[in-house]
């Protein structure tokens, strides 16, 4: 009772993998979103794994030894003057903005 589905032109019931109606000849095409009730399982899955991709993608990052090295960077940024600020500014906003602030202020040639 599953496979089967109503045809949109006489009403009677025909098999889901029928290309048209065997009573009627209308070419009729299932539309899954009729009976969602078939895809709820593969959504909440896919929306499971879509977060728990997220949530260890974002804590990859927040190792002990990059908070370490992000925390020595900006008090390294504190120190410097102010033509050094700007230059690790204006390349946190290029083509450059994903990359760390150590290699920033190395680029401009910041004291250690």
């Amino acid at each position: 009772m599953g496979n089967l589905i109503k045809c949109k032109d006489c009403n009677r019931e025909m098999s889901k993998s029928a290309k048209s109606c065997p009573h009627c000849g209308s070419r009729t095409f299932w539309n899954p979103w009729k009976d969602p009730k078939e895809y709820i399982f593969a959504i909440i899955l896919l929306g499971i794994i879509a977060f728990l991709y997220n949530f260890f993608k974002s804590s990859e990052n927040d190792t002990p030894e990059s908070v370490y090295e992000d925390s020595y960077a900006h008090e390294r940024l504190e120190k410097q003057n102010e033509s050094v600020k700007s230059c690790v500014k204006t390349l946190g906003k290029g083509v450059y903005k994903n990359k760390s602030l150590e290699w920033k202020l190395d680029s401009c040639h910041a004291s250690k």
